[in-house]
């Protein structure tokens, strides 16, 4: 017993080092507070969106003019650097500067210390290699790693995959880790994609490593934790699958980018049956999660300041900022063919009808022109406008195409801080049960490859 303690310690002062988020909840409560007064200073510019940039002239309405003097100067290069602590020698404007400086002082980001020494204790191997994409393999090899530092502190030997797709992390936990898994998802042919790939991918191990693989239960399952009652949910499952899950065992339960509401489903599951007593998840897709406030906010303090977000934060919060430094002065074409596209429907044709949706068409477009056209034929959409008029609004907006990037920009570092008070709440959500002991937020996977790379980590008392 004082063997398990000690290492719980342990691992506890680990993630007291690597984690990016406050460890109490006063300090908790503080940073949300900062962060709503902040976002709420910024409310205009956080909502709007840059399909309007050209007809609502976001950069003159939105953006402060000794803001605009500035960055309409930086370079492409230069521009990615805003982010970033170099931004004092970039921009002269006192107010630009300390926006910068608040967004990186409220967001939950870590610096290049942390990173190196959470790689360097976790030691990634390359463990999965079979049938995944490299961001896939990245974000699983990390994950089980983590996992398997966390179940052996506290010495847990069975776990749920909640949103376990085709079982990529649940293989490799099984297979790695040794522990019992059983894998959850909502959808069907998920369930036996999953029953597919683990016995490809144990007929491959064995041809070509010699490996056993430890196969996983895939199940097809609805997990709300409202409409099954959360205690006896894993005493339903040991009992249907005796031979998997013991519900006298402690479990652990986990979710490799729960989208959506799933998030939030997993903490209320996690906090209502007390046989778990490891909760390890990271969040995705922000946007899909439901607008009827059973999302966000989710801690009683937040619910006390009323706060609330629109979809369009929701949207940004998908913004891959570090992504788009790692590839300084790509600009983003589709998104501006959509803005002047927006600018031809407004000004040109009589204004936009309900629902009207381009989708991914850009990529199948063969320049400006052939966008236009499929656009508004795709949208039933009447026009006279022949291909020289269309070209000549091509090249009257396509100087302010810089623009829209350093607007982005600007956008993007609050999207940081919108994603910041989202899981900041969910934290204090935990923190404020009296059941949590421990609750951390995690810098887990490169955020270049994988930007959604944040981990919530729980320990149940």
């Amino acid at each position: 017993m004082s063997s398990v303690k000690e290492n719980f310690r342990k691992c506890v002062n680990f993630l007291e080092r690597v984690s990016i988020s406050p460890c109490c909840l006063r300090d908790v409560e503080t940073r949300l507070n900062d962060l709503l007064v902040f976002l709420s200073s910024h409310e205009a510019l956080v909502d709007a969106h840059l399909t309007a940039f050209f007809t609502d002239n976001l950069w003159e309405t939105l953006v402060p003019v000794e803001w605009r003097t500035e960055l309409e100067r930086l370079t492409d290069d230069e521009s990615t650097l805003l982010s970033t602590e170099k931004c004092k020698g970039l921009v002269r404007s006192p107010s630009l500067v300390e926006f910068v400086a608040d967004c990186r002082r409220l967001s939950l980001t870590c610096d290049r210390d942390t990173v190196v020494e959470f790689s360097d204790a976790l030691r990634t191997e390359e463990r999965a290699k079979f049938a995944m994409s490299e961001k896939k393999r990245h974000e699983v090899n990390r994950m089980t790693d983590f996992l398997g530092f966390l179940t052996n502190s506290v010495d847990i030997n069975q776990a749920i995959d909640v949103g376990s797709g085709r079982g990529y992390l649940s293989e490799s936990l099984a297979t790695n880790c040794r522990l019992k898994v059983v894998g959850l998802d909502s959808k069907e042919g998920n369930t036996r994609s999953a029953e597919k790939r683990n016995r490809l991918v144990e007929r491959m191990c064995k041809q070509e490593i010699g490996q056993r693989v430890c196969s996983f239960l895939p199940m097809t399952e609805t997990v709300d934790a409202h409409s099954d009652d959360a205690r006896v949910f894993l005493d339903r499952l040991a009992k249907e699958h005796p031979g998997v899950l013991d519900s006298s065992q402690s479990t652990a339960l986990v979710g490799l980018h729960t989208c959506g509401q799933l998030s939030c489903t997993i903490q209320d599951v996690f906090l209502a049956a007390p046989q778990f007593k490891l909760l390890c998840y990271v969040g995705c897709c922000y946007h899909l999660e439901s607008d009827d406030r059973s999302t966000f906010p989710r801690s009683s303090f937040l619910k006390g300041k009323h706060a609330t977000l629109s979809k369009t934060a929701r949207n940004y919060c998908q913004t891959a900022r570090e992504r788009r430094n790692a590839k300084p002065g790509v600009t983003s074409d589709s998104l501006f063919y959509r803005a002047a596209l927006q600018w031809i429907i407004v000004k040109q044709l009589g204004g936009c009808p309900d629902r009207f949706q381009v989708g991914k068409l850009y990529g199948e477009c063969d320049g400006f022109v052939d966008y236009v056209e499929k656009s508004l034929r795709k949208n039933g959409m009447s026009y006279s406008l022949t291909v020289v008029e269309i070209q000549a609004i091509h090249r009257e907006l396509k100087g302010q195409q810089r623009l829209i990037d350093r607007f982005r920009h600007l956008q993007a570092m609050l999207a940081s801080c919108v994603e910041s008070m989202i899981l900041l709440d969910r934290l204090c959500c935990l923190m404020q049960s009296e059941n949590v002991t421990h609750a951390f937020i995690v810098p887990l996977f490169d955020d270049v490859v994988s930007p959604r790379n944040k981990a919530i980590v729980a320990f149940r008392r």
